[in-house]
């Protein structure tokens, strides 16, 4: 188990110092240009890729930017449902770099590590497809100006801010899309500026990374290594809690009684009983189960395929559980009672759903 435990923190803290190293360097800011692309697809209002660039840095500032329009008027509550839905894109693509590749895949292995990771995108092209189909059905840029009365051009900065010219007359636009900050700096609780929403969300690159380290590697790697320690020592401290507790609660039964609403479930899927404490860990800690399963997967203890079942039933207990323990308190402050919970059932039994329909596409298909 401790070498379990070891190996697991190690691909987390790997994963955490590379990523922040390439955010350092900047190799995440040639990605703003993402937001206008995805709002092309979606046909949705350009706005909407403000906010959904900021929720590469903070979700909660780019809801926060859609909760203020609506409050003054500009767009509606569907327009805001999906908003909601666009900004939680984002996750996807920043969890496959920092969570998905770099630790679970590896934890797993290679066949057990990809379902489980393209079920996870999986649910994101849903819901991308979901964002397609009610943007045009009910978010339309005519609406919304009309409703709104405020200019497109100066949702993006090109008229409420000033342009600047250059001694040949020449006017240049001023760059005012929200600066993506590394995860870790926020987890750090780097200080944000208020941006011209008034949310918060633009964080100065100066407070990341000075100008000169940028083109430093060594500063950006040291910078980089002192960011990835903050951060890693309170993920350390809480897997290493939760682990503990889950060994204590296994010792005085509880995991058991737990675990027996879940017997069922594995028998329905005839999975062995050795699954039973790992998927149930994962309702606690997706990564301590991960952790588990990966173990009973390179002992061979259990097959891929009994592996790969395991971790999406785990995931599916999970979904609900991280939904009521840590999303519905943001989501309720920013929209509302009414509105947020809609917001969160939605993409809750969407990602319950998806995860359902691969279990069964690999009961189906895998002989």
């Amino acid at each position: 188990m401790n070498i379990i435990i070891l190996r697991t923190l190690i691909i987390v803290f790997l994963s955490l110092f590379i990523t922040d190293i390439l955010i350092q360097l900047g190799l995440f800011e040639k990605f703003k240009f993402i937001g206008k692309y995805f709002t092309k697809i979606t046909k949705l209002p350009e706005f909407y890729s403000i906010t959904f660039v900021t929720s590469f840095g903070s979700s909660i500032a780019a809801n926060t930017m859609l909760a203020s329009l609506q409050n003054e008027g500009k767009i509606t509550k569907e327009e805001v449902f999906i908003g909601a839905l666009f900004n939680s894109i984002p996750v996807y693509i920043k969890e496959t770099f920092q969570y998905q590749i770099p630790i679970i895949i590896p934890i797993l292995g290679g066949i057990v590590g990809i379902i489980y990771f393209s079920t996870f995108l999986l649910t994101g092209f849903f819901k991308f497809l979901v964002v397609i189909f009610l943007g045009r059905k009910f978010c339309r840029y005519e609406n919304i100006i009309a409703r709104s009365k405020i200019p497109h051009p100066s949702l993006r900065g090109s008229q409420s801010e000033p342009k600047q010219s250059d001694p040949k007359g020449r006017c240049e636009e001023q760059d005012s899309s929200p600066v993506i900050a590394s995860p870790v700096a926020i987890c750090n609780g780097a200080k944000q500026s208020p941006d011209r929403f008034g949310t918060g969300s633009a964080i100065p690159k100066n407070e990341i990374v000075s100008p000169s380290a940028r083109n430093d590697r060594t500063e950006a790697i040291k910078n980089s290594f002192l960011h990835t320690m903050r951060i890693f020592s309170r993920i350390a401290i809480i897997y290493l809690i939760i682990s503990y507790l889950t060994f204590l609660l296994t010792k005085t039964g509880y995991i058991s009684e737990l675990s027996n609403n879940i017997i069922p479930i594995l028998k329905f899927f005839k999975l062995p009983e050795c699954t039973l404490i790992p998927t149930t860990t994962f309702i606690l800690s997706p990564l301590v189960g991960v952790s588990s399963l990966g173990a009973l997967i390179k002992n061979n203890t259990i097959t891929q395929m009994q592996g790969a079942i395991s971790a999406l039933i785990g995931s599916f207990l999970f979904l609900p559980v991280f939904a009521i323990r840590s999303t519905l308190p943001n989501y309720t402050g920013i929209f509302g009672i009414k509105l947020g919970i809609l917001i969160l059932t939605f993409s809750t039994l969407l990602g319950m759903l998806t995860r359902a329909l691969v279990i069964f596409l690999i009961l189906v298909l895998w002989r």
